[in-house]
């Protein structure tokens, strides 16, 4: 029983660990990308021209607008509070009633929202989760975070998605906050009443940490993997990724690197790069906690990600992208789609160039030979390394553009 404390619930339940094969990994692994031996530093040291995310945040929800209506649930927390036994009866009627309305205006319940309603709505589910929080709600936390993680499938309004993922991941980052502190405070809990009181150093390991915090962090972790849907399971999962530190030491880099694998499972692309984004997002966050076990190498889960992009891109773009549908039934442009995709591919790219060394600027160049040769990736590629590199292989790098498809470049 003792060593149970060790495992990751997830990487136990989760199918993507047993040895199934998995064709699209294999066609992945069998093209001998180099991104897979790619180290990481065991630090979160970047480079000088690295863009933090709050910066690109701000740009995105200053770009990505619509004019059109979001549709919505009419309220997240209909579906996570009740007034009791004794209207139970009357709510549901009233459910009943509300639905069949909105089946009569042609949908399935819910409301539409212009962009600042939208937003609006948004911050009251951020505020919503802090109240729940503070009074002790943890379940009510946790839908409330599961419902703004649902939204993060919805591509709908495709325009507006890259705005969405700023918002809704703000709400999931917050949640993740919240666990994580709520179980440190947990153990410090724990090891008030020994003998020799202790709390938990900033960069504290798994042995620091009390039995009843341990039991508390799986218990999240129980509960994520009983998600059923595959986009909102992921983004909890990553939301908590940090609470992998109270359970053992180098497990977490297993984690992100099975997480990295199930994205594979969404089949969206715009829905995919985002979540790849995310992952991104949360491995710079870690990354000074990484450790290997014994004989284990150190791989960067983002660049197996961009490699899964720019395998994907390449199948998309053969087959002129057909089988999008937003771009299929015309609702947008192969080029509006595109751009949509930039500001994931283009952190994404930054995340793996972090460290701004040669090395790493040849190994995603030869990725984007192999794979996918698309100005889409090349530009991002330039933009996430330092000038002076940059200028260094100008040569080289003016005939990889003029054999390039610029056709696709998105818009400043």
């Amino acid at each position: 029983m003792a060593m149970a404390t060790d495992i990751d619930p997830l990487s136990m339940m989760d199918p993507v660990q047993k040895p199934t094969p998995d064709p699209t990994a294999a066609a992945v692994v069998d093209a001998k990308t180099p991104g897979t031996d790619l180290k990481l530093t065991g630090k979160s040291d970047v480079h000088a021209d690295f863009e933090p995310w709050k910066v690109k945040s701000a740009r995105i929800l200053k770009k990505y607008t619509t004019n059109k209506r979001i549709a919505v649930r009419a309220n997240f927390l209909d579906e996570t509070s009740s007034d009791g036994q004794g209207n139970a009866e009357e709510n549901k009627i009233n459910k009943r009633l509300a639905e069949l309305k909105d089946s009569l205006r042609g949908r399935k319940g819910g409301s539409l929202l212009t962009q600042g309603e939208y937003i609006k709505h948004i911050e009251r589910q951020h505020d919503d989760l802090k109240k729940a929080w503070a009074k002790g709600e943890r379940v009510l936390s946790l839908r409330i975070a599961i419902q703004c993680a649902k939204l993060l499938g919805d591509t709908t309004v495709p325009r507006f998605y890259p705005s969405m993922y700023v918002l809704l991941t703000s709400i999931l980052t917050t949640f993740g906050k919240l666990v994580f502190n709520r179980i440190r405070m947990k153990s410090d809990e724990g090891t008030a009443k020994a003998k020799t009181p202790t709390r938990l150093a900033h960069d504290f390991r798994a042995a620091d940490v009390a039995a009843s915090a341990k039991h508390t962090c799986r218990n999240w972790f129980f509960k994520t993997v009983c998600i059923r849907e595959l986009v909102p399971r992921l983004y909890i999962e990553l939301a908590l990724l940090e609470c992998n530190r109270f359970l053992t030491d180098d497990a977490m880099l297993d984690t992100l690197m099975r997480i990295a694998k199930s994205i594979r499972g969404i089949g969206e692309p715009l829905c995919a790069t985002y979540a790849k984004a995310y992952l991104s997002t949360k491995l710079i966050h870690v990354e000074r906690y990484l450790l290997a076990a014994p004989g284990q190498q150190l791989t960067d889960p983002t660049a197996d990600t961009l490699n899964d992009f720019m395998f994907c891109f390449k199948y998309y773009k053969e087959r002129g992208f057909k089988d999008i549908k937003v771009v299929a039934n015309q609702q947008i442009s192969i080029e509006e789609y595109i751009d949509l995709l930039a500001p994931a591919l283009e952190w994404i790219i930054q995340i793996v160039g972090r460290e701004g060394s040669e090395k790493t600027f040849f190994t995603l160049l030869q990725q984007y030979k192999d794979f996918c040769d698309s100005s889409v990736v090349l530009v991002h590629i330039l933009s996430s390394f330092n000038s002076a590199l940059v200028s260094k292989h100008a040569k080289m790098l003016v005939t990889l553009i003029k054999h390039s498809n610029d056709n696709l470049v998105p818009k400043p």
